[in-house]
């Protein structure tokens, strides 16, 4: 939008549940200042602690010297979550992993308790026993059936014990995969360079001698 007004700086709030949280938040501004007529377009990120994942979170934008006040509400989304449903008497548990943005996860357990389906994609794919990596897209959701080795037990996500672990995988980006590719190809050319330049130098020793 195009700034009717000079707009030296901008102060924003972040509050949930009527208390102020906003040292507790990382915030990144695209700019920090606007000149009266100018046209700017950008974004104001804002990272929240995992506490508050499933909060209602409201954020005030005003500027200075005039006083300009946005304010929006926003529902918090953790990048991914899972649940475990098992019953008493039950033969097997269902695992059910959800994502709201696209992440890659590695679940591990205890193949002494349990048994995970054989028949899942995310398990076939496996080249390691008792474990294996699902990736979400942004949106979704994956679930993984276990059959337990013993009918009697019935295990809770709360329970110290709990015979899956799951953990997030640091995922490289394909810039990332890019700027290795560049800087390997930097590194052969470096190679060639030093290769061409003693073999100049070994030609120069060689008449020099005649």
């Amino acid at each position: 939008r195009t700034s009717t007004e000079n707009i030296d700086s901008y102060n924003i709030t972040i509050k949930t549940d009527g208390d102020d949280i906003t040292s507790e938040c990382d915030i990144e501004r695209e700019f920090a200042s606007l000149t009266k007529g100018s046209k700017v377009t950008g974004n104001v990120v804002i990272s929240v602690p995992a506490e508050y994942c499933g909060n209602k979170i409201d954020v005030t934008v005003a500027s200075l010297p005039v006083s300009v006040v946005l304010k929006g509400s926003f529902t918090v989304l953790p990048a991914w979550a899972y649940e475990y449903e098992d019953e008493e008497g039950s033969v097997y548990g269902r695992l059910l992993l959800s994502a709201s943005e696209e992440t890659s996860l590695l679940v591990k357990w205890d193949a002494e308790k349990l048994i995970a389906d054989s028949t899942n994609a995310y398990v076939k794919a496996s080249r390691t026993d008792g474990e294996c990596e699902v990736t979400l897209a942004a949106g979704t959701s994956a679930e993984i059936y276990f059959f337990k080795t013993d009918v009697t037990q019935v295990f809770d996500m709360e329970d110290k014990k709990f015979p899956i672990e799951i953990k997030k995988i640091k995922t490289v980006s394909v810039s990332d995969e890019k700027e290795e590719t560049e800087e390997s190809a930097d590194s052969e050319t470096a190679e060639s360079v030093e290769s061409d330049t003693s073999a100049e130098d070994t030609a120069v020793k060689e008449e020099t001698n005649e």
